[in-house]
């Protein structure tokens, strides 16, 4: 006796229509799309959250002045206002809306990507630049952009231990806008490099998910854009990408 002969069903109860297939396969692509965005969140909380662990942890355990509390609590306040703005994209981006991208100032945009990570550099003795035109404009989702940023700047300024500098830049070419995010650290190992934006692979970073660059690179894929690596162990890291530019 055969499975085919004892599990038999008619050929009716299998068949589904063309239309019925399309909206399986939406459905079932946007809740991988879904599931992408939940890993690409539990990384990117973990950056304000230790900012507010940190800060939490300085003013139970130490003796500090007037001043050096306000500064924590500072950080503690935009490391808060950060994680809502992550949750509150998370939820926009779990609905069927239109396009959220708009044309966003370049110059500002990074100068408040650096600010939120000024505080954990200043500890490591990293010193941050910024070389970008006041008139450069993209066409991008800012949400999403600024966890781009985020994942750079805070991987470079793990990566100076020893103090350094990094340096962010940006210009027009060929009708996109091309970001640069340089540090002064060892750079990336060879043998991780060529698939250091897949999921789950990490640049020896201590307790790394392995998500941020993976994140980080689909977003500007998905912008119509594109993420390269420079980097040379010993001489540093430079992590570019690219964005459709507004004249």
């Amino acid at each position: 006796m055969s499975w085919s002969n004892t599990l038999e069903l008619p050929r009716e109860t299998f068949a589904i229509d063309d239309h019925s297939m399309n909206d399986y396969s939406k459905s079932r692509s946007r809740i991988a799309g879904v599931d992408r965005m939940a890993l690409k969140i539990v990384h990117d909380l973990r950056n304000p959250l230790s900012t507010i662990h940190a800060a939490a942890e300085m003013l139970i355990s130490s003796e500090l002045s007037i001043g050096q509390i306000q500064r924590l609590v500072r950080n503690m306040y935009h490391a808060s206002t950060r994680t809502q703005e992550l949750l509150q994209h998370f939820a926009e981006s779990c609905r069927l809306e239109s396009s959220r991208r708009k044309p966003c100032n370049l110059m500002d945009l990074i100068a408040a990507a650096i600010a939120r990570v000024s505080p954990a550099a200043t500890v490591q003795s990293v010193l941050m630049q910024q070389l970008v035109p006041s008139d450069l404009v993209a066409i991008l989702d800012r949400p999403g952009i600024e966890s781009v940023l985020d994942n750079l700047l805070n991987n470079a300024v793990e990566a100076l231990t020893g103090g350094g500098i990094i340096r962010v830049s940006a210009s027009r070419k060929d009708g996109m806008a091309v970001v640069e995010v340089r540090d002064t650290g060892p750079g990336v190992p060879p043998e991780v490099r060529e698939r250091l934006f897949q999921p789950f692979v990490s640049a020896g970073k201590k307790n790394g998910l392995g998500l941020g660059l993976a994140a980080a690179h689909q977003t500007v894929i998905e912008h119509g854009g594109c993420m390269w690596l420079f980097s040379e162990p010993g001489w540093g890291a430079c992590f570019a990408f690219s964005l459709p530019s507004k004249p």
